[in-house]
């Protein structure tokens, strides 16, 4: 049994913790690409496009080939994964529990059941269990001629949901002076991401810092007036409202 990991460097790793080499790059990119479909059907279209991208030689297909035997032998010796060919496709199998994607799914889904239910302590640290599986950008050392945009974005978003997963259980804790910092950083890098402006609007008014919520308004607005002509959602628009009654309120 080994463990495969794609959340940061790609790594196989046997049960010991020590690292398993696959000699050669191309080899390593057609293992990581048929781990982003695990258990899915990828094409040898698919395969050469990740090796070679528009430049691919005559000799693609068969050079496939070689490499997925390389594979098979690297699965043999770990006692782990098989992969299967169908026509013009192949199937990695992988049992549940061998990717490090599995224990973060794991987690995410307690971290969401656990928020639900009220605990948000405890939610707060499943949610950060399953921030800590990650390592870096995923696959980041792997030389995809073409990369797998799609798979690499849905990852992307399945992490920012447990962040803000565990920045919401966190706030429920009343932990603003560690959620105010994390959540003016993240609006920097994700500035067209509403839900963060929200909540970063809330917890600054929970601390006494309406203006400064205001102000958070007020910037949010001007970016997507300025980048897209539109107002923002009902959600900010909500928080906003909520701060200008509190305003007035206290103006009395």
């Amino acid at each position: 049994m080994a463990r495969f990991c794609i959340l940061g460097p790609f790594e196989i790793r046997r049960d010991s913790g020590t690292v398993v080499t696959l000699d050669g790059d191309r080899p390593r990119t057609l293992l990581a690409l048929m781990l982003l479909h695990r258990n899915g059907v990828v094409s040898v279209s698919q395969l050469v496009d990740s090796i070679w991208g528009a430049r691919a030689p005559s000799s693609a297909r068969k050079n496939v080939q070689t490499h997925v035997w390389r594979i098979r032998r690297c699965l043999e010796d770990i006692g782990s994964g098989q992969l299967e060919r169908r026509g013009a496709t192949y199937v990695l199998r992988v049992p549940r529990g061998e990717l490090d994607l599995d224990e973060f799914n794991d987690f995410t889904a307690e971290g969401q059941q656990l928020l639900a239910a009220g605990p948000a302590d405890m939610a707060a640290k499943a949610f950060q269990s399953a921030l800590d599986v990650w390592r870096g950008q995923p696959l980041s050392d792997v030389a995809f001629a073409e990369p797998p945009q799609g798979e690499l974005v849905m990852l992307a978003e399945r992490r920012m949901a447990a962040l803000e997963g565990r920045i919401e259980a966190d706030m429920r804790c009343n932990r603003w002076s560690v959620v105010i910092p994390e959540l003016r950083k993240l609006t920097l890098e994700n500035p067209y991401r509403e839900e963060l402006w929200t909540r970063l609007m809330i917890a600054l008014d929970h601390t006494g810092r309406r203006i400064e919520a205001l102000e958070v308004y007020s910037k949010i607005r001007g970016i997507l007036q300025r980048d897209f002509g539109m107002e923002p959602g009902p959600a900010l628009q909500l928080a906003y409202s909520r701060l200008l009654g509190t305003t007035s309120a206290n103006a009395r």
